[in-house]
This record gives C-alpha cells, structure tokens and sequence, in this order.
C-alpha cells in the first residue's frame, strides 16, 4: 500500500516512510498487486498502533463501500490490479500516528469481484474462499 502526495499517483509523488501531514491534507492511497489478478478492496481502517485487529478502529471502507463522507474512489479503467482512492486527513484521539490497513481480496481474471454501493445502502455478497491479506501503512498526523 503506497501513500501519495496527489491524484496523479505518480512514483515522484510518493512519500517513502512515516509522513507528517496537515489535517487539512488529503491521503491519497494506492494498493496493487505485481500479477494479473484482480483486486478488491475490503475494508480499510486506521489504528493507532501497528496492529491491524486493535480493538479501537477508524474505518473508512466497509464491505468494499465508503463509510467516510470524505472517502473518494480514483478510478482506473485496465488496472484491475490497482486501486486508487482519497480520504480527507483526519485524527484519532491525542496519538501522533496513524495506523492504516486495507484488507484485500485477490480475484482470479474470470472472477466477478465487484462490489456493487449505492447511495445509503450496501450490497453485500457471498466471499468464496479466496487469497486475502491485510496490507498496512504508517503516517504521523500534525494539526495545522
């Protein structure tokens, strides 16, 4: 999972290590895979430490839909591999990091994985026994 500074998503816009951010920022995330397979994105949510199943959750993506009103989808038509999306900067209590993960599922190319979200209502289908793995992230929040 990469951080980036912008929506172009471009490899000079990548922040390499913890990053200190305004509240007044936007994360822009990136997860992909280096194979032909396609990808979905689960859920995503930030802890204030490194573990994942931390008992206290900020999520922003449940069952593949936005739980966040400031949650955005980039879209990237021919990257099934790829996802893209922006959330608006935010904090969790007095912790100085920010924690994020994504928990994903790896789809084969005949595999329909889409997850179908509209407006106030969530369309949640069966998940077959497939590859899935949590994928995390670290960033230092600052109030500016």
């Amino acid at each position: 999972m990469g951080l980036y500074s912008d929506a172009s998503y471009a490899s000079s816009h990548a922040y390499a290590g913890p990053v200190e951010l305004p509240l007044s920022a936007r994360l822009h995330i990136q997860d992909s895979l280096a194979f032909k397979m396609s990808l979905q994105l689960e859920a995503c949510w930030a802890t204030e430490t490194t573990d994942p199943q931390e008992e206290r959750r900020a999520f922003y993506l449940k069952e593949g839909c936005p739980s966040n009103r400031t949650f955005r989808w980039h879209l990237q038509d021919g990257w099934p591999q790829r996802r893209r999306f922006s959330v608006q900067m935010f904090t969790m209590s007095d912790h100085a990091h920010v924690y994020l993960h994504c928990l994903t599922r790896i789809c084969s190319p005949d595999e329909d994985c889409t997850t179908n979200c509209s407006e106030g209502q969530k369309v949640k289908r069966d998940l077959p026994d497939t590859l899935t793995a949590i994928i995390s992230a670290e960033f230092n929040q600052t109030a500016v």
